[in-house]
């Protein structure tokens, strides 16, 4: 584990630090590139499939994308914007950890490197560019989907790990400034498109759940899952009275 997270992944988030570990972790792993191979990934999908099922590749992949975003981001996130500790987490530096098919942690190879930055893209470009961008493209390539389904995937984790850290201001007070932007700019410094922008909305309906997804996670298409998840888009167009259908986009 990453010693530094330990103060923090304390409590109700203790089950944190076993997310992002060192290569001492005793749990079988595959280096991250060989895990997300067409031949890797076939495998573990297949794997998957026994518990999920696999009537609709589709929502396969997009549960394999919410696992590995919230097993690759969380202790990355933390420890950047709390701690300004960088991690070692692009794809080569990296290995994988799966159960059932899905992935269960990342071995990241040391404890990483106290380093601040003024950017907050610059600040992730390991975690994003030489992380997520990579797995989108792989897992994209294994199944039709729509790779915004993908990124909506590790965007909206993203923006849920601020939402919980702007909870704690007083254990947090500046940390959730600096990864803001990645979810409120809509271009990249340097002009490309922010896959990270927007993941999320905020919308009062009278319902127990307010923030909402903008892309639907697919993750209905299985038969493990009855229905739309929670906070999905279609769920709150149906308490909005207004028509649910996927976009051609989203499938």
């Amino acid at each position: 584990m990453i010693e530094a997270l330990r103060p923090i992944f304390s409590g109700q988030w203790e089950p944190f630090l076993a997310l992002t570990v060192l290569p001492d972790d005793p749990r079988p792993s595959v280096p991250m590139r060989e895990a997300v191979s067409r031949e890797g990934l076939d495998a573990a999908l297949a794997i998957a499939a026994r518990t999920y099922g696999d009537e609709d590749r589709r929502g396969l992949v997009s549960l394999w994308s919410m696992q590995h975003a919230y097993v690759a981001m969380t202790g990355a996130v933390v420890a950047s914007l709390a701690l300004e500790i960088d991690l070692p987490v692009s794809l080569d530096e990296t290995r994988l950890v799966m159960e059932h098919g899905l992935p269960a942690a990342i071995v990241v190879p040391h404890q990483g490197e106290g380093r601040s930055y003024d950017c907050a893209f610059q600040r992730f470009d390991k975690l994003i560019d030489g992380q997520v961008a990579p797995v989108v493209s792989a897992l994209s390539a294994v199944a039709k989907i729509s790779p915004k389904v993908l990124w909506n995937n590790a965007a909206n984790f993203f923006e849920y790990v601020l939402q919980e850290m702007e909870k704690r201001p007083d254990q947090f007070p500046e940390a959730t400034a600096r990864g803001r932007p990645l979810v409120t700019e809509p271009l990249r410094p340097d002009g490309g498109r922010n896959r990270f922008y927007a993941p999320v909305r905020y919308v009062d309906v009278g319902d127990a759940i307010d923030r909402w997804r903008n892309v639907c996670c697919l993750r209905h298409l299985l038969p493990e899952f009855e229905g739309y998840c929670a906070n999905c888009p279609h769920r709150l167009k149906e308490l909005q009275g207004t028509p649910s259908c996927a976009t051609a986009a989203e499938l």
